[in-house]
């Protein structure tokens, strides 16, 4: 499955986006198994490492009052999606600035404007690496 960016916006110095993993289960590209309501924010410790915060919010049963997901709605969350976010820090890990990325048609919007908002916290302008 592929998540979409359905929608995003900036308040203040925190990224906050909303994505739909499609229902593997129906043919219509706009019926969604999941929404994620995230905030990102981003803080640069020096040149070459940052700190990520990141918090996902996921819906509550009604009548649910548990301080976590309980039952096939955590299992769903802990294999599907909470397992990605180690998946991209292993990635994160290792990746250098990239001038003019490459993007998907559909994230190229978002991401770029993600990328224009987080120039406001670099005194200095980004150094791309030789192999960019």
């Amino acid at each position: 499955m592929t998540p979409r960016v359905l929608d995003w916006k900036i308040v203040d110095h925190e990224w906050q986006f909303v994505t739909g993993w499609p229902d593997a289960n129906s043919d219509k590209p706009e019926d969604l198994a999941l929404r994620f309501h995230s905030h990102f924010t981003c803080t640069p410790v020096d040149d070459e490492c940052s700190d990520l915060f990141y918090s996902i919010w996921w819906p509550r049963t009604p009548g649910d009052t548990a301080d976590v997901p309980e039952g096939k709605l955590r299992e769903i969350i802990e294999k599907q999606f909470l397992s990605t976010v180690f998946d991209d820090l292993e990635i994160w890990r290792y990746q250098r600035y990239v001038e003019r990325p490459p993007l998907s048609k559909v994230d190229a919007k978002g991401y770029m404007a993600l990328r224009k908002w987080a120039t406001q916290f670099y005194d200095v302008p980004p150094t791309v690496s030789a192999s960019a």
